[in-house]
């Protein structure tokens, strides 16, 4: 009998130390792709069809992989280091270490790493620097800027984004920066109208966070979300229009030209 419980005890011993060893982690490295002009990233699957995207703000100083320019890299990097895990959203980083202080999107003044990091190295000669020059997919308390380039080098996305993209690629995943927009197969069938909604905004020279949060927030026709189109009067329609007929569409200010 003794015997017995002892076999049990040590049987049940095994299981909870297994049980505490069991990891999010997926299974295998995924795709991703990150279009600059869209400031959107997109997650594939093993079999390479898109399944989710995300905005996100690359560098306000342009591409690049030359140490000290604040670049966004462009070509492809792998994911080296995940950093964060179980963290609350919010929480600080910083040299990859939580201070212990947790802070609300857009707080004022603030602009500090935040809720997760996955830490990008170079796999091609365009991003060689990468690693060394701390090139991060990272939470940011900007919220408001995120689809917009806005970030120092770094590949910013909202919290709830980045914990979400941190629990669904793997350590080894592949991160491909294009500066050029999403191919129509690129672009998970769900999110196909916000990255539509998103290109037709830009035109009408939209903040990023007002063109962001009226995309996503809608699921009507693109041509129903044209700002002020259901307020003019009759006759303002007609000058309006004519307006933005007269005006040269290179001249147009968009998101991903400022």
């Amino acid at each position: 009998m003794t015997r017995r419980l002892f076999q049990l005890g040590v049987a049940t011993a095994a299981a909870l130390l297994l049980s505490n060893c069991k990891t999010t982690e997926p299974a295998s490295a995924k795709k991703m792709v990150v279009s600059v002009a869209d400031q959107r990233l997109v997650v594939f699957d093993e079999s390479g069809l898109p399944r989710k995207s995300y905005p996100v703000s690359t560098s306000k100083f342009g591409l690049g992989d030359q140490p000290g320019s604040k670049k966004t890299p462009i070509g492809t990097m792998v994911v080296r280091e995940k950093v964060g895990g179980g963290a609350r959203p919010g929480t600080v980083f910083k040299g990859r270490k939580p201070t212990g202080e947790v802070i609300r999107p857009n707080a004022p003044g603030r602009d500090p790493i935040v809720s997760r990091i996955l830490w990008l190295g170079g796999a091609s000669g365009s991003t060689k620097n990468a690693y060394g020059r701390y090139i991060y997919i990272h939470g940011t308390a900007e919220e408001s800027r995120v689809g917009e380039p806005a970030s120092y080098g770094c590949i910013r996305m909202r919290s709830k984004d980045v914990i979400d993209l941190y629990d669904t690629v793997g350590v080894g995943s592949q991160v491909h920066v294009k500066p050029g927009r999403l191919y129509q197969a690129e672009v998970p069938a769900q999110d196909a109208m916000i990255v539509s909604n998103l290109r037709r905004r830009s035109l009408f020279g939209m903040g990023s966070s007002e063109v962001l949060a009226a995309a996503e927030a809608s699921n009507r026709p693109p041509e129903l979300l044209k700002p002020e189109k259901r307020s003019l009067a009759p006759a303002r329609r007609s000058s309006a229009r004519a307006a933005t007929a007269a005006v040269d569409p290179s001249q147009r200010r968009g998101m991903f030209d400022r």
